[in-house]
């Protein structure tokens, strides 16, 4: 088993969601960040396109992007994968990836 280095055990929480926005804010707005807690989901939702406007940019093609073929071997306890399902849900992603950085370049 493969162990995190230590000094991302303190930002576990705040990616699994421990933690939502309302006391995000209230942290910030204690140690003098006001403006930031007021605006964190909108710098949330920048931070997401211009992720995925440098990965676009950088070689990613979520059209092309296959889901590898052991993903459908897996058995859960609803039962096993549904290959048309996971590929439909691939592509919608897809589809919403591109909007995002389509949008980015109409603004930026």
């Amino acid at each position: 088993m493969r162990e995190s280095p230590s000094h991302l055990h303190g930002e576990l929480p705040f990616a699994r969601g421990v933690y939502g926005g309302q006391l995000l804010a209230e942290c910030l707005e204690s140690v003098g960040y006001s403006a930031l807690a007021d605006r964190t989901d909108n710098i949330a939702r920048d931070v997401q396109k211009l992720r995925w406007q440098t990965r676009l940019r950088t070689g990613f093609d979520p059209i092309r992007f296959m889901i590898p073929k052991r993903f459908l071997d897996v058995t859960t306890w609803r039962g096993k994968i549904n290959g048309d399902f996971l590929r439909s849900l691939k592509d919608a992603y897809a589809v919403a990836i591109l909007k995002i950085s389509e949008h980015e370049k109409t603004q930026g």
